[in-house]
């Protein structure tokens, strides 16, 4: 629905030949439905002279495709240039014809439940400064846009493979974890801060030494649940899009689901265990957020892990909302 259109931008709909049948099939909501979108932008002239190096603008359709998908929380595929500098390309349509799961959240023609933005390409106007490359704060800038990529990379390849989807989600928020800075003590546990005060206490220049070991022993994972709980909305936990409220995402054990979903990243890259089927394979049928009970698995941590931990249902809410939350926070998201 609608267009997003300024002085120097316009992004609207490309609309297929309505005597085509199969127009039909992928106009209504279902497993071949897809839309076509053609965004278009004024550039600067640049110089003909021989030698003269021709500009290459591909990269803003990368950059607008991943933007579109955190800002309304669906699929979207670049498929290329048609025109640029006065050259004409041929766009590549793999995949247009293709099948989806056309039930999952970021398939479906629903807005999604948080931060619901109308799927409309005139609500680009709530992230402006963004597709319309604006000069905007470098560092936020940089941290948003690597972030978005994984978060993008999710939604295309969660069918194919999601045991990568889960992964570039985790990667995602580790990502948006590295912007902040948090006083050292709050990334310890327990354990490691008792054992850091016995130094300072009996350790010749014990101070010294614990001031180095906090910095070895900070916790990247403690860092990255510290973020994803920064950055939840308020009322997160009183609207779902599962279709079964018991699995659903509780308050009450968040904490320990967000650390789960780091310790499956973490069982995976050391062990090598496989765990793609176990996060995907129940969110099918209601969207679920959370597996049904402990997964029967040879590894026991594997087995801990899956039992607390988000499927990709969940977890691609979670770090959806964290992204816009993060936007947000830096006036470059309108909620």
């Amino acid at each position: 629905m609608g267009e997003y259109r300024t002085d120097d931008v316009l992004f609207t709909h490309a609309w297929p030949d309505w005597h085509d049948v199969s127009a039909h099939r992928r106009w209504s909501e279902g497993p071949q439905s897809r839309s076509a979108y053609i965004y278009s932008f004024r550039t600067p002239p640049f110089s003909r002279e021989i030698g003269a190096r021709r500009p290459d603008y591909a990269g803003a359709g990368d950059l607008v495709r991943d933007y579109c998908c955190v800002l309304f929380g669906k699929r979207f595929e670049h498929h290329g240039l048609i025109e640029g500098s006065g050259m004409f390309f041929l766009p590549t349509f793999s995949g247009y014809d293709g099948l989806c799961i056309h039930t999952l959240p970021h398939n479906t023609h629903k807005s999604r439940v948080d931060y619901p933005v109308e799927l409309n390409l005139g609500e680009l106007s709530r992230i402006e400064n963004l597709v319309q490359f604006n000069d905007i704060d470098e560092r936020f800038l940089r941290y948003f846009r690597t972030a978005v990529k994984f978060y993008a990379q999710a939604l295309r390849c969660w069918e194919g493979d999601p045991e990568t989807a889960y992964l570039n989600l985790i990667t995602a928020g580790e990502v948006l974890s590295n912007y902040f800075v948090y006083p050292k003590e709050t990334l310890l546990d327990g354990a490691t801060s008792r054992i850091l005060q016995e130094v300072r206490t009996h350790v010749p220049e014990g101070k010294k030494v614990a001031r180095q070991l906090a910095t070895r022993f900070q916790g990247i994972k403690k860092k990255f649940v510290l973020t994803i709980l920064r950055l939840i909305p308020e009322g997160f936990f009183d609207r779902t899009e599962t279709l079964t409220e018991h699995s659903a995402l509780k308050e009450i054990s968040f904490e320990r689901a967000v650390a789960a979903a780091y310790d499956l990243r973490s069982v995976h890259l050391h062990s090598g265990a496989a765990f793609g089927t176990w996060v995907s394979r129940f969110c099918i049928a209601g969207n679920e957020e959370l597996q049904g009970g402990r997964p029967v698995v040879e590894d026991r941590s594997l087995g801990k892990a899956l039992a607390d931990a988000p499927t990709l249902v969940g977890l691609e809410r979670v770090i959806r909302c964290c992204l816009l939350s993060f936007a947000a926070e830096h006036r470059e998201f309108r909620p």
